[in-house]
This record gives C-alpha cells, structure tokens and sequence, in this order.
C-alpha cells in the first residue's frame, strides 16, 4: 500500500499572517535538525516541544498532520493523514511518550492507544518513546493482531528519520510507497 503525498498544503489563513506559529515552526525544524545529528539532547527538550518535532518529521515523511491540543488529547497528540494509492484517506494516530523519568513505556500504554484506535476506527498508530519500551508491550505485539494495528518508534529510529527524510537534502521528497513502509515496517 503506498499513501499520496500531500502536494498542495491548505493552511489556516490565520497561520500565514501570524508570526508566532512560523517563529515556532522554525525553532522546532531546528530542534529536528539538533536532534538528527545529536539525540542525547532529547533530555534538554520538553514533551510539547518534541510532540511538535515528531509532527515536523511527519510532515518531512509526506503526511498531513494535526497537532493535538497540549492536554486532553483523546489519547493522541498527533494525527497524520494521506490518501492510498485507490484514493482512500487513511488517519493514522500519534502518541508520543518523553517522559523525564527516562522510564520505558509499558503495554498499559499501548492498550490506551489500542482503544483511541479502535473507538475512532483509524487505520493504526504510532508509539512514540524517547526512553524505549519495556519487555511486556513488546510482548504484547509479538504475534498478536495488534501488530498490524501499532508500530513502536523508540528515539533511534525517530532520530533516522529526521536524519534521512529531512527537505534539506536537495529538495527530494521520499517515494509514496516509504510512508506506509515506515508504519508497517517490522517490530525488531
């Protein structure tokens, strides 16, 4: 399955006449960069800031995303959006895990996501934790149909991406077909 890139943005026209969200953008397209070519400064970022990254990488990946609000979520702080290759939007949800603690997400986590998922029939979604995954959520996708519903995304991976996917590296956009590769790329 390959997912259509997003070739023409609309934007709130808000945003275009506002300075702030184009001065946050940048900073957070700058956090990105830090990040791909040193991911030990995740723990100088706060959570919001690298929910904003994460939503940055995906806009990097082809994806049309919103951005949650900062609390409250429903239980998703993102949500990326693309058409399939027979034209069917396809919604995604994001949750991103950066905790302080350095604790690793455990499969409460993922049982939380599971059910957003569910109750809002979306086609999958993204774990995303800057500390890991303990042995038991890993366990819990292995082999089980949740599998094909869920991707955990630990920090080296994310830091890849926003090495490899980057619009800085001469303007090229990745293949459609990498999009759902990345989501429904195998768990290690």
């Amino acid at each position: 399955m390959s997912c259509v890139l997003a070739r023409d943005r609309t934007y709130d026209t808000r945003f275009l006449t506002s300075k702030i969200p184009q001065v946050i953008r940048g900073a957070m397209q700058e956090l990105r960069n830090v990040l791909a070519t040193d991911p030990t400064q995740i723990l100088e970022i706060e959570h919001r800031d690298f929910e904003r990254i994460s939503a940055i990488v995906a806009e990097d990946l082809g994806f049309d995303v919103q951005l949650t609000r900062g609390s409250k979520d429903g239980g998703k702080d993102l949500v990326l959006r693309c058409r399939d290759d027979r034209g069917q939007a396809r919604s995604i949800y994001v949750e991103v895990k950066h905790w302080s603690s350095g604790k690793k997400v455990g499969p409460q986590e993922l049982e939380k996501l599971f059910m957003v998922i569910a109750r809002d029939h979306v086609d999958g979604g993204l774990l995303i934790s800057t500390s890991g995954f303990t042995d038991p959520a890993r366990k819990l996708l292995s082999g089980s149909d949740k599998a094909d519903i869920i991707r955990l995304i630990e920090l080296g991976e994310m830091t890849s991406y926003m090495r490899e996917y980057a619009p800085h590296q001469a303007g090229e956009r990745n293949p459609e077909s990498l999009l759902w590769e990345i989501i429904r790329r195998p768990l290690r």
